[in-house]
């Protein structure tokens, strides 16, 4: 099983100042090198759904990619405008993108481009797909973008078979990737207060 922790910063109760005093001295030091505020409210709602959603006695520890895990469970953040979500897996990489649905695709995203006239919200499920599926293998995105598939459903990707959702919540699409042949439960928690 897949789980997928959703906070919306705009319908989600929370103390900025008592959640920042919560985290370790390392935590602090992450959020504070961000110069916006909303950079550091979304670095702070992904500290803390770490904390509370995966083991707090384990170190995260990384891969030689960067990848983060703990040893008892595979995780994965991905946050966007005002939406952050966690990921997790006892058993199966993980990964996960959300993105904010703009009205309008901008130009000087061509190298991103699918080689096909997309609506907004086809571009942005097609972009999510393919940066779940990057982070799930831990290749990123900065490999060849162009070369991580973008279909729903199963997908092979560096000999590796990758199962990719996407659903689309309100202005944003979010993607979740896991490794598997076939199709796992997603329990999704929407978490209103923290």
């Amino acid at each position: 099983m897949i789980n997928a922790f959703i906070v919306d910063i705009t319908k989600c109760d929370f103390d900025y100042n008592l959640l920042y005093a919560s985290l370790s001295e390392g935590g602090k030091l992450k959020i504070d090198k961000y110069i916006k505020h909303e950079d550091k409210v979304r670095s702070l709602i992904g500290q803390i759904l770490i904390n509370r959603y995966t083991p707090i006695d384990e170190e995260i520890t990384y891969l030689e990619n960067g990848k983060p895990y703990k040893k008892s469970v595979l995780f994965n953040l991905s946050h966007s405008k005002d939406m952050v979500v966690l990921v997790t897996s006892k058993t199966h990489e993980v990964g996960v993108d959300v993105e904010y649905i703009e009205d309008e695709i901008k130009d000087g995203i061509d190298c991103f481009s699918f080689g096909e006239k997309l609506s907004p919200i086809e571009f942005y499920s097609k972009w999510t797909r393919r940066e779940a599926i990057g982070k799930c293998t831990g290749k990123g995105i900065f490999t060849n973008f162009k070369e991580i598939p973008s279909s729903l459903g199963l997908n092979n990707y560096g000999n590796r078979n990758i199962y990719v959702e996407t659903e689309i919540i309100g202005k944003y699409a979010l993607s979740v990737a896991y490794e598997s042949t076939n199709k796992l439960d997603i329990k999704i928690q929407n978490i209103d207060r923290l």
